[in-house]
């Protein structure tokens, strides 16, 4: 039997957004003809970014090995060289996901990391058949923000419902990962990400309110879990206490993206059958800049459009 959520939520990727964060960002092979781009020693002093080593998979340093940091709307492309012993630094935006590839001589690997207040430091190990970042052990939380993104990827790299046995594994492991947070940034993207996808529930109403009125880095989290944060917004019925915040982060998202937020609310409100927020929430996507998204057009091809506007 299909999962209660499925044939809504299905439509975040049958629409045909395409992020292609890797295969179109890393391009040619060639390497560099000289270093002189890399300092010394490579992130020292830097502020957000990502920083760390490359190596094979026996260990050694990965020389010139090309390294591609992508946001998930694209706007922020990063990318750079290793040095001589397999080091790098790439600069970023704050409070954002990012996709972070290595490119060696045999294989691309790749894998997501969250950018917080300051630099995110790694290991990147290619081949082997895939990214293994190990996160600098001084930076637990780097390391449990990266856990939260192997349980609960971003919202585009996910086309299949999972099981209820993986829903409820995936609860468990959020949990404890949130209880155990040293930090709010964790804590708040354990939250949201609990939200997401086929397994997410609301919070209780107070709950909603407080986690989506205290939320840092809103954009970046939307961005990230556009289905979650639509629906964190959702839980209250009517008008939210903090509708201006939501409505800032549409302002700041990708139209696509923020498309996609509006309609994961718009989903998670007709189901708490509160129709009148369904209605105004549709209103977004039948006129405006939204209306002109490749999402909206897509939405109406497939008969999800919504009562018609008011005259």
């Amino acid at each position: 039997m299909a999962h209660p959520r499925s044939s809504r939520r299905s439509l975040y990727v049958t629409t045909g957004l395409v992020i292609a964060v890797v295969a179109s960002s890393t391009g040619c092979r060639r390497k560099p003809d000289s270093d002189t781009t890399m300092v010394e020693t490579p992130g020292t002093g830097m502020g957000c970014g990502i920083r760390g080593r490359v190596v094979d998979a026996a260990g050694a340093p990965e020389a010139r090995a090309k390294m591609v940091a992508i946001s998930v709307d694209q706007r922020s492309r990063l990318a750079g060289f290793t040095d001589v012993a397999g080091r790098f630094a790439l600069v970023s935006d704050c409070q954002r996901g990012y996709r972070l590839a290595a490119q060696g001589p045999l294989d691309i690997a790749s894998a997501w990391l969250w950018v917080a207040d300051g630099p995110v430091d790694v290991e990147v190990k290619v081949p082997a058949g895939g990214v293994h970042l190990g996160v600098n052990a001084t930076s637990p939380e780097d390391a449990a923000r990266l856990r939260i993104f192997t349980i609960v990827p971003p919202s585009v790299m996910r086309p299949y419902a999972p099981t209820p046995e993986q829903c409820t594994a995936r609860a468990g492991e959020l949990g404890k990962i949130r209880d155990g947070a040293r930090d709010e940034i964790t804590r708040q993207l354990a939250q949201v990400a609990s939200l997401d996808g086929y397994c997410g529930t609301c919070p209780d109403v107070r709950e909603a309110i407080d986690l989506a009125g205290s939320l840092k880095a809103g954009r970046g989290i939307a961005e990230v879990w556009f289905n979650a944060y639509g629906r964190l917004f959702a839980c209250v019925p009517g008008t939210h206490p903090h509708e201006a915040a939501f409505e800032a982060v549409l302002r700041e998202l990708h139209p696509e993206l923020a498309a996609m937020v509006v309609f994961g609310r718009i989903v998670e409100a007709e189901e708490m059958f509160d129709e009148s927020s369904a209605t105004r929430l549709w209103a977004k996507l039948q006129t405006g800049p939204l209306a002109d998204t490749d999402f909206a057009r897509n939405l109406k091809d497939m008969g999800e459009s919504g009562p018609l506007p008011e005259q």
